[in-house]
């Protein structure tokens, strides 16, 4: 065998056995032991496994799947970056069923953690032993596992490791390949679509690069040079995720979530600060899963014999004086080293700061690996012999014992596989009555209220599976002025009641008791949003506040099943109609209060911003007809007897264009969240086309800085091979990278 090959099989073989242990990982102690269907999991199936089943189902009907418009009114696809769509992983999703595709991609990336984790530590100069202690230790327990609930945040903090490993080189050999390893572990890592996690990624990373630099003595010279290369490898790998990040930078914009440090209230919406060091001292032996600390008995002797190591003692104790002020950060405003941390670059944008609990994992890792390896050291001191068994069996000892420990802790407590039995509700109906009403409401085009009870609705997603226009749904990152709208109508107020709590898509609290009388109060918003059905479960009938609003509005019943009632709105506005009356937009709380009002006929006025009053004719505009209704593409037929206003009610939003008869026209904010567009009298066939720039725009530069990374790679390689002068004639650079790790 060439010998050449050697290492490239040693990978390959490493590589199946932690996908092996992954997946029995995944049988075992994940999908085998639930009991019960707990909110740690609700996000998994509101939210990401049917987002997939409907991305990667338009990609395989031959469709990009630009815009949505069966939720909130239409909002853009590929701008929500949690569903992570140019995420290369997730072709997984276009050849396997969504459960699945869901299980290995989850397994893959498991695996991805322990291999990458194993190739940091043995790089770092320890042994074979400790590099499967600490592969283990991070991929299997704590953080990591806890977050296959929520795939995104899983995939972006998987590249972690593995960016670890490219910093390394870049500190100890500084060259150009390392650097673009880096850059491909941070473009992945945004792709996976949990910005959060990326950037909680680059500080491990810059936090890595300062202690090898430290430790290793590197000169001034050293540090701009590693920092430069380290600097270029962040620029290429934000460039190569600009497919993704192009369009969600749009939608942060308009959106109720923008890239700014957050009120202490929206950084803690559930009001969690930490558990204080007792708390935290009491989950240190917890096992999985754990939204804490997941340590156990094994990691923690390791961890304590850091301390006595005399050969990379100071790499362990830096790493786990890293660990610590990981966990005063995760545990809030209880220590103030976070106040002064949240102030740092980014930091202060996202949510929940505990999701940054998978650092202290990847720290304690290295740290674990420092006192496994004084353990094997010192016993095969005593024991003359490094080769011996016995010494081989000491040296596996701490991997073993830690992956007994791993297998036998309790499993999981929530059902994992009820979530995934839960997908098979939006292809397979069981009342065939309910599915015919879910055909009709598809059919007609127009738009429905699908009423969801509480977040553990089974089917949060059913309207843009079924492709039913609705006013509702879950999505996290929307519009202000979708939230503008739908708060109001909820709470009479544009700021949710809870603060840190945004408008998420869902009517929830439309008709709970805890904002009473918001349906009769301002369900004309409802109205104006054209919602031609409300499609509710029988139960919802008997709740006073539904009751009363259905005899009050006169809703007729048109259909039911067993389970389920169709109900026709008579007084919805047609989704596209003329209106001679325009005056300009006030305030949203001024303007939203109007639009509530019952009186409100927008037929007979509607607001629009940007322009000034103009009534060109005094009576009450009509219906147009729609007749191309695609998902990118609206074309309405409309006939003014004077100049007015045509207003199509689904959502304004960048990179929607119109034209009439040929030529452009400016698309105006409508009744302060829909089109319009200013038409002389006449007949007109108007065209809407969503044609957003950010798409194309993004893609180009991911293509670019794909191209450059690939080039300068090809270049940094050559040039790494080619000969030097030297006393004994032309021989090879020296590669730091081929040297044999320490035992």
């Amino acid at each position: 065998m060439n010998s050449a090959r050697l290492p490239s099989l040693r990978y390959w073989v490493l590589g199946a056995g932690f996908v092996t242990v992954a997946a029995l990982f995944w049988v075992y102690r994940i999908l085998r032991p639930g009991t019960e269907l707990e909110l740690l999991i609700t996000d998994l199936f509101v939210y990401y496994l049917p987002s997939y089943e409907i991305l990667y189902g338009a990609l395989l009907a031959g469709e990009i799947p630009l815009w949505n418009p069966y939720q909130i009114c239409g909002t853009p696809m590929l701008a929500s970056l949690q569903a992570g769509f140019f995420y290369p992983v997730h072709l997984v999703y276009l050849v396997l069923p969504v459960e699945l595709g869901f299980a290995v991609s989850c397994v893959l990336h498991l695996a991805g953690i322990g291999f990458g984790m194993w190739l940091l530590v043995r790089r770092l100069g320890f042994g074979m032993g400790a590099a499967v202690a600490a592969a283990l230790f991070v991929a299997l327990r704590g953080r990591y596992p806890g977050m296959i609930f929520f795939p995104n945040m899983l995939e972006a903090a998987a590249w972690l490791p593995l960016g670890a490993v490219c910093v390394v080189g870049v500190v100890r050999r500084g060259d150009l390949r390392s650097a673009l390893g880096v850059a491909a572990c941070t473009g992945m890592s945004l792709l996976a679509g949990y910005p959060q996690v990326t950037v909680y990624a680059v500080y491990s990373w810059g936090a890595l690069l300062a202690i090898l630099s430290i430790l290793d003595r590197r000169g001034a010279r050293e540090w701009l040079r590693g920092s430069a290369l380290f600097g270029l490898g962040l620029s290429l790998g934000v460039a190569l995720a600009a497919a993704q990040l192009l369009p969600a930078w749009e939608l942060t914009a308009q959106g109720t979530r923008s890239a700014e440090t957050l009120t202490r209230a929206e950084q803690f919406p559930m009001a969690w600060y930490g558990s204080g060091l007792w708390g935290i001292l009491r989950t240190l032996r917890a096992p999985f899963p754990q939204l804490a600390f997941s340590f156990g008995w094994v990691a923690i002797a390791a961890l304590i014999t850091t301390f006595f190591a005399k050969r990379q003692r100071a790499l362990g104790l830096a790493s786990l004086g890293m660990a610590v002020v990981v966990a005063l950060f995760a545990m809030g405003p209880a220590t103030p080293v976070f106040d002064w941390m949240a102030n740092l670059p980014a930091l202060g944008w996202f949510r929940f700061p505990r999701r940054s609990l998978f650092m202290l994992d990847f720290f304690a890792g290295i740290a674990l690996a420092t006192g496994v390896q004084w353990w094997i050291q010192r016993a095969t001191d005593r024991l003359g012999s490094a080769t011996s068994r016995a010494a081989i069996a000491v040296a596996w000892l701490p991997a073993l014992l830690l992956g007994v420990e791993i297998f036998r802790a309790p499993g999981n407590p929530a059902d994992l596989r009820l979530a995934l039995d839960t997908m098979s509700g939006y292809s397979r109906q069981s009342d065939e009555k309910q599915s015919e009403i879910f055909d009709r409401v598809a059919a007609s085009g127009e738009r429905a209220w699908i009423r969801s009870p509480n977040i553990h609705h089974p089917l949060p997603k059913l309207a843009s599976y079924r492709r039913m226009r609705s006013v509702g749904d879950y999505e996290p990152l929307n519009q202000r002025r979708q939230s503008d709208y739908f708060t109001y109508l909820m709470e009479g107020r544009l700021t949710p009641k809870h603060e840190g709590q945004p408008y998420s898509g869902r009517l929830k609290h439309l008709t709970e008791p805890i904002y009473p009388g918001a349906l009769l109060a301002r369900g004309h918003l409802l109205d104006v949003a054209a919602v031609r059905w409300f499609v509710i479960q029988r139960a919802a009938l008997r709740m006073p506040e539904v009751d009363a609003y259905v005899a009050e509005r006169g809703l007729v019943v048109e259909d039911g099943s067993e389970r389920t009632v169709l109900l026709r709105n008579p007084h919805a506005v047609p989704r596209a109609y003329t209106v001679y009356d325009v005056q300009p937009a006030a305030d949203p709380l001024t303007l939203l209060a109007t639009l509530a009002d019952p009186a409100f006929d927008p037929l007979m006025r509607s607001y629009a911003e940007g322009v000034t009053a103009r009534v060109s004719a005094a009576r009450r505009g009509g219906p147009a007809r729609i007749v191309v209704d695609e998902d990118t593409r609206v074309e309405i037929e409309a006939d003014l007897e004077a100049e007015g206003l045509l207003v199509l009610v689904d959502s304004v939003y960048p990179g929607w264009q119109a034209s009439v008869d040929g030529e452009a026209l400016e698309i105006l904010a409508v009744n302060h969240l829909f089109r319009g567009v200013l038409l002389p009298a006449g007949r007109h066939r108007v065209v809407f086309e969503y044609r957003p720039w950010t798409v194309p725009g993004g893609a180009a530069v991911s293509g670019l800085a794909a191209i450059g990374i690939v080039g300068l790679w090809v270049f940094a390689r050559r040039a790494d091979e080619l000969p030097v002068s030297g006393p004994g004639g032309s021989i090879p650079r020296d590669d730091s990278s081929n040297a044999r790790p320490a035992p």
